[in-house]
């Protein structure tokens, strides 16, 4: 299984390819950049799917550029989608007046579900606080959570934008990342990775 970072858009928002056998998935396509469209022209890549962690503007951006040069399907949360044509809801009202919709999600997921993807499952855990319908991916087979705009290396999530809840946020991370029973790489919305453990150990917002 091969991963590839790109960092995209006024907020540096991290978007990722995943790659096995002759599929491949995007997660948070979050500005119009041609470099996506170039590589994956480049690589001959067959997108099957466009999975969302959550519905801001810097995350979803992109999506209709990429949905149309593929025609992969859109899944994201049933709580976020409201967000998708909705400025004042996905943020990008507040960001310099940008107006930024896209058409609404393919499909919704729920927590637990499991996504085939070439053999391996990859989980949704819902993630809740920094929006209604944050979540959150896990591949066991690649050891690594990609977890949005819940976890980053040793911060969290703003919580101050539409749906978003600091005590909803603290019972996610807790409850749902924090109690994994292995220590899975996690790889964020910005900036770089960092693992569980040392989230556990160092994050000065929610220690274990």
């Amino acid at each position: 299984m091969d991963i590839k970072s790109f960092q995209l858009g006024p907020v540096g928002t991290n978007c990722y390819i995943i790659t096995k056998n002759d599929k491949s998935i995007i997660i948070d396509p979050g500005h119009n950049d041609e470099r996506l469209l170039d590589y994956i022209k480049k690589e001959n890549l067959n997108i099957d799917k466009i999975l969302l962690t959550h519905g801001h503007f810097d995350h979803i951006a992109g999506v209709d550029m990429v949905r149309d040069a593929t025609g992969a399907k859109v899944y994201i949360h049933e709580l976020d989608n409201e967000m998708l044509q909705n400025p004042n809801k996905n943020g990008s009202a507040l960001m310099m007046g940008m107006g930024i919709k896209i058409r609404e999600a393919d499909e919704f997921v729920y927590d637990g579900e499991k996504i085939d993807f070439e053999g391996s499952d990859i989980e949704v855990i819902f993630t809740p606080g920094h929006s209604k319908g944050g979540v959150c991916y896990k591949i066991d087979d690649a050891g690594v959570i990609f977890c949005g705009d819940t976890l980053f290396l040793r911060s969290i999530g703003r919580t101050d934008l539409y749906g978003g809840s600091i005590e909803v946020l603290e019972s996610s991370i807790r409850n749902k990342i924090y109690t994994l029973d292995k220590n899975y790489t996690l790889l964020s919305g910005h900036g770089d990775p960092t693992d569980i453990e040392g989230e556990k150990k160092y994050n000065g917002f929610f220690r274990a």
